[in-house]
Parts: C-alpha cells; sequence; structure tokens
C-alpha cells in the first residue's frame, strides 16, 4: 500500500513539474509586450497605430482587433493599419501571435475621452432701460455663441450682479430691470457629458422711461415714433434726444422736449 501511495505521488509531483515547465516555456514563448511609452488614454479623433505600442516588430502570422466594450463591436486593425478614433468609451486592444517564438496573445483597455469643449461669442451692445424685461433667448442670440464640442450642449444664464446684490436667475428665461446701473449677467454653455464654461456679459441699463402728461397722446396724435434715446429729469420732464419721425414734420428736428401741462414744444438745437 506503502508504494502505491509513493506511487501516485510521484506521478503528482510530476504532472506539476511538468505543468510548471510547460508554464514557464510558454511564458518564454510570450515575449511580445506594449512598449513603456504606451498610452492607455487617447483623445477622441487621435489615431491608434500599431508600430507605435508593440514590441518586438510582428511576424508575419498575427491579428490584431480593437473592439468596444460597450457595444462589441470589432475591428481588424491588421488590416486598416491604423484607426482614427471615432466613439468615446472604454476599448479592448488584443494582438495574438499565432505560431513561431512569440506565439501567445496580450491585451489592453484603452480609454477613449471626449476632448474639451471650446467657445467663442461676441460681447454685444444691449439697451435696456429700468422696468424693461430682457429674455435669456434674445441675449443668447446677440452673443452669437459658437461652440466646438462632441456633445449637444444647452445655453444657460446663471446669476446677475448689480450694485450689491447677486441674485441666481438659473431657472428664469428673462428677467426684468428693477433699477437703473449696471448688470452684470454670469453666462455659459454645459455640454451633454457635463463640461461647462462660463463669462460674465455687463449690460448699462438706463432710467426708466415715463412721459410727461399728454405726451403719448399727443406722439400717437402726430404720428411720432421716437428714438431710443431719452433722458428724464428729476421734475420728471422728458426729452428725445437724436430725433424723431413724423409724417407731418419732415424736418430733421433734433430735440422735442414734453413739458407736462403746458404742451409740447420743440426746436432745432
Amino acid at each position: 500500500m506503502k508504494k502505491i501511495w509513493l506511487t501516485v505521488l510521484a506521478c503528482v509531483t510530476f504532472v506539476c513539474v511538468a505543468l510548471a515547465t510547460s508554464c514557464s516555456i510558454f511564458e518564454d514563448k510570450t515575449k511580445i509586450a506594449f512598449n513603456e511609452g504606451y498610452l492607455e488614454e487617447i483623445v477622441l479623433g487621435d489615431p491608434i497605430m500599431l508600430d507605435e505600442y508593440v514590441n518586438p516588430d510582428f511576424p508575419a502570422d498575427y491579428s490584431v482587433t480593437l473592439t468596444c466594450d460597450e457595444t462589441g463591436k470589432q475591428r481588424d486593425l491588421k488590416a486598416l493599419g491604423q484607426w482614427t478614433t471615432d466613439y468615446p468609451g472604454i476599448y479592448t486592444l488584443t494582438y495574438t501571435i499565432h505560431n513561431g517564438d512569440y506565439k501567445g496573445k496580450i491585451s489592453t483597455k484603452i480609454s477613449v475621452v471626449v476632448p474639451e469643449i471650446t467657445w467663442s461669442f461676441s460681447k454685444p451692445t444691449l439697451a435696456y432701460r429700468a422696468g424693461e424685461t430682457m429674455s435669456f433667448a434674445v441675449l443668447q442670440r446677440n452673443l452669437n455663441i459658437m461652440v466646438k464640442s462632441y456633445y449637444d450642449y444647452n445655453f444657460f444664464v446663471e446669476t446677475v450682479t448689480y450694485g450689491n446684490k447677486r441674485e441666481d436667475v438659473s431657472t428664469l428665461e428673462e428677467y426684468t430691470f428693477p433699477e437703473e446701473g449696471s448688470f452684470t449677467f454670469t453666462f455659459g454653455v454645459k455640454s451633454e457629458d457635463g463640461q461647462e464654461l462660463t463669462a460674465d456679459q455687463v449690460i448699462k441699463v438706463r432710467p426708466q422711461q415715463v412721459l410727461a402728461e399728454g405726451a403719448q397722446e399727443w406722439m400717437d396724435e402726430n404720428n411720432i415714433t421716437s428714438y431710443d434715446y431719452t433722458y428724464i429729469s428729476p421734475d420728471g420732464k422728458v426729452s428725445l434726444e437724436g430725433g424723431y419721425y413724423s409724417s407731418i414734420i419732415n424736418d430733421n428736428v433734433p430735440y422735442i422736449a414734453f413739458n407736462g401741462e403746458e404742451g409740447v414744444g420743440y426746436g432745432s438745437n
């Protein structure tokens, strides 16, 4: 019985040694490896080049595939020579050498990341008065924003600051100016992958336009349309600076003063 156990033990030992030797031989033969400088993160739109990533050079009988972990779609990179990344996500890059001293397989993960968004915009001059309302859609249109982004993005207005006040307007679609002064709007864009850019736009708000008694009726009766340059004096009198349009009087009279109950007077200077 003892001899039988010794024989079994000897067989087990032989098998273990054989397996170890086999593994050792396999490891020796699998000499392909990724280069030390191999990039595991690639910006969307950059190419994946085969000859930059594996050492040594390939023998004739090899294959290389790139598999999208999300979709399972495979690309034969040996046939392509290189692949210009066109979809973000995690990929598995697999090299297989089918025979010879380098026979074996290696693989690695590649993360294709979306580049940072960039933008450009203009600084419009917007004319508003106290009491008037500005739509944020109008602000966006006048900013002429151009965004370079892989994903769609949304425009937003975050806050408005004036005097010593700061208001959160992120849930609003428009804003009514409560007083005259300088208003700073913090606006921005946010892409669907969470990237965000912000900037400021200053809008100078003029005093509220309050016409003297009877002035609007007189303008309506005489078909007069004022330009957007109005001054309100402390006593409530209004001057329309910059001229007017009238179907009755065609001269370019630069100033029209509304003087309350005394009626309307105008002059040429």
